[in-house]
């Protein structure tokens, strides 16, 4: 016989930074909630993550380990391991189905389900994917510095960022990092060319990369070797060029394979933006009762649904990320409270007019 469905005020879908941390602010309210781990993790194959208070440097599964302790001394809130496979709005709010069958209907809805990166298909870079192929300076690149260091750039294609931002990117962010050698790598684009050098993102900045001290290399990349103690890039046209370390930004991101299915246009109120993020809400939406903190509107245009950490934001770290997560917390809770004393003052006067009919 099938379990009857749980009546919550508050239902997270995902465990990472951004679900564990909007359970833990809402969960401080004292009201019932649920949140769903489907144990999986954007950041899974790093074995280090950065820039995080008092984890500076700590297995990402660390952290979520004690975030997850730390939620578990509320009892208020229901912690499921397991997928959603279905979530729709009705009458009662949301309605939510896991892979089991199970059942929950909730007022209010936080998805942090993160999105998940495709990367340029070349073989055996997958395998290096957070470990020696790193896309970020603040989560991995400071580690990199006094080594052999690698920048991919692949062909322009839809849903990607363009290959000058992550040009301007090197030649920015990570310009004060130390290395013996650069290399840019453009895949097949061939920079002696104008438009080579257009699609590759360099165009007009040739003079600054040979001033930098960058080798750019043209040819098409055959796949990423892993010698033990550094990577080596074969190619099919030129010998092999070692690295310790390589930049790669994904050609795309999307929702998670589990989440995907159901993140419609009809629940969402709207399109899955670039980079897989959900749809905000729009510019001319009345403010929310309670200003979002840290200047981020977790709402999207489906009332009672709310976004946190990379599902809607897929550029943010951990710890912006469990920021997301608290501020769609303490929105939701403020609506969910509006909610009751406005259904108070219509019932209130209504159960005095019975009692009085009654006397």
């Amino acid at each position: 016989m099938a379990a009857a469905p749980t009546l919550t005020d508050l239902l997270v879908i995902g465990g990472g930074p951004a679900g564990l941390s909007a359970a833990t602010m809402f969960a401080r309210t004292l009201r019932p909630g649920v949140l769903y781990d489907s144990g999986v993790y954007r950041n899974a194959p790093a074995k280090e993550s950065h820039t995080i208070p008092g984890f500076d440097g700590a297995d990402p599964a660390a952290y979520r380990s004690k975030a997850a302790a730390d939620l578990a001394r509320y009892t208020n809130i229901e912690v499921r391991k397991g997928k959603i496979v279905n979530l729709v709005r009705d009458d009662k709010g949301f309605t939510a189905t896991d892979a089991d069958g199970r059942v929950t209907t909730a007022r209010k809805v936080v998805l942090a389900t993160g999105v998940k990166d495709n990367l340029p298909p070349i073989p055996g870079l997958a395998a290096q994917w957070g470990r020696r192929a790193l896309h970020c300076i603040f989560c991995h690149g400071t580690e990199t510095a006094n080594a052999r260091m690698g920048f991919l750039l692949t062909p322009p294609a839809e849903g990607k960022v363009p290959n000058a931002v992550i040009v301007g990117m090197i030649l920015s962010v990570w310009a004060a990092i130390p290395y013996p050698a650069k290399y840019l790598f453009t895949h097949g684009m061939d920079t002696s060319t104008e438009q080579g050098a257009k699609d590759a993102g360099i165009w007009g900045l040739e003079d600054v990369l040979s001033m930098r001290g960058f080798t750019v290399v043209n040819d098409k990349i055959e796949r990423i070797e892993d010698t033990g103690d550094s990577l080596s890039v074969e190619f099919g046209s030129r010998e092999a060029v070692p690295v310790a370390n390589l930049l790669v930004v994904p050609d795309s991101s999307e929702p998670n394979g589990d989440a995907k299915a159901w993140l419609t246009e009809g629940l969402l109120g709207g399109a899955i933006g670039f980079g897989g993020a959900l749809p905000p809400i729009g510019p001319d939406a009345p403010p929310a009762a309670m200003p979002p903190r840290g200047g981020v509107d977790p709402r999207t245009p489906t009332p009672g649904l709310f976004w946190a950490g990379n599902a809607g934001s897929p550029a943010c770290n951990v710890a912006m990320a469990a920021s997301h997560g608290q501020v769609a917390a303490a929105v939701a809770a403020h609506e969910i409270g509006s909610e009751d004393v406005a259904t108070a003052k219509v019932v209130i006067p209504k159960m005095h007019a019975a009692m009085g009919r009654r006397h």
